[in-house]
């Protein structure tokens, strides 16, 4: 993470002196920035966003996330490129963003996640049992549900679970751990399960944040087994009207 700041810290220099502005994509019109004055440049390639210069400035827009960036200045954009960081903070609401997840820290970001919830689960449970532990697992996510006080403690769960069921997800499927890229200004990167013999790409789950985030921020109830079992579809190819598929949900597979 020291690296990441030293980034920041070389990037935000040339912002002090007023090269760039941070513009919300959906304000481009409210800020007075007409695109029809600006020509293409190039594709930036660490994170795939795209530079378009008029008469005096020029814009760049990323892939993904809330924001471009105006810059007066082409030799400040090629500083951030060769540092590969750019002068704007968290650009998404991905929980993921702040991670800061990388290869580097991939496996003791998900061994510390595994710690947390066996430290609430206690010796009774067995993280990685048939689905039915999952029931139980999730009685005392409840618990701690009701317990937490604000939306960052939350999250910290959110990002906790999503790890653990992945990691039980993979362990289920023989399936290996992937970083996915999110092309913001400064990528960052979600976790997801891939599987080297299949060649249905849904059956990657690239996260259970969405699931966990209902569940979490607005159902104030989590049920880890019917999440796992609804991603179980893809990887078993099952058809999510059969009867097969009812017995499947049913069962402690």
């Amino acid at each position: 993470m020291i690296e990441s700041y030293i980034k920041i810290a070389i990037c935000l220099l040339p912002m002090i002196i007023n090269d760039f502005r941070t513009i919300e994509k959906e304000n481009l019109v409210k800020e007075g920035i007409d695109v029809s004055n600006y020509s293409f440049v190039k594709i930036i390639e660490f994170n795939q966003s795209s530079v378009y210069k008029s008469d005096s400035d020029f814009i760049i827009f990323p892939l993904s996330g809330k924001y471009a960036i105006q810059c007066t200045s082409e030799h400040s954009i090629d500083s951030c490129i060769k540092h590969q960081h750019f002068p704007v903070l968290l650009e998404t609401d991905d929980p993921f963003e702040k991670l800061g997840l990388d290869l580097n820290n991939l496996d003791s970001k998900v061994k510390s996640a595994i710690q947390d919830i066996s430290a609430m689960c206690g010796d009774s449970i067995n993280l990685y049992g048939n689905s039915k532990s999952l029931d139980s697992i999730s009685e005392l996510v409840n618990l701690k549900l009701k317990a937490l006080k604000n939306d960052t403690e939350k999250e910290e769960l959110l990002i906790d679970l999503n790890l653990y069921l992945l990691d039980y997800y993979r362990v289920k499927t023989s399936g290996e751990w992937i970083l996915n890229p999110v092309y913001t200004l400064n990528v960052y990167f979600t976790p997801m399960i891939g599987f080297r013999s299949l060649q249905n790409s849904s059956a990657m789950k690239y996260s259970f944040v969405k699931d966990l985030e209902e569940a979490i921020f607005v159902s104030n109830s989590v049920e880890l087994k019917q999440i796992y079992k609804y991603s179980m579809i893809y990887y078993l190819d099952i058809n999510p009207f059969s009867v097969e598929f009812k017995n499947f949900l049913e069962s402690d597979e």
